[in-house]
């Protein structure tokens, strides 16, 4: 455990060199970025994690996020054929 805190600190250092600004203005924003890219997928935040984490919660993103991941979704399935077209009606609701 202790190795996957490390590694990412290290990931969430360097997204802090490469986003400096959102280092200052979106720490938040940084360590989602840090936990999504982690490489382990049994380490790596799943998605549902990843939509209750704070920076989602800050300045009402959450809906916004859950929006466009029903929007993607539907898309998604629609393009595939796995969802007829009038099931794709309607919001995304949380996960709780």
């Amino acid at each position: 455990m202790a190795g996957t805190q490390r590694v990412r600190h290290e990931v969430f250092c360097l997204l802090r060199q490469v986003f400096p600004a959102a280092a200052q203005q979106e720490p938040m924003a940084l360590d989602l970025l840090a936990r999504l890219l982690t490489y382990d997928p049994q380490r790596r935040i799943s998605a549902q994690e990843a939509m209750l984490h704070p920076y989602f919660a800050e300045c009402g993103r959450a809906e916004a996020a859950w929006t466009q991941l029903h929007e993607l979704t539907a898309a998604s399935a629609a393009a595939a054929g796995d969802m007829p077209a009038h099931e794709l009606q309607g919001g995304a609701k949380p996960l709780s």
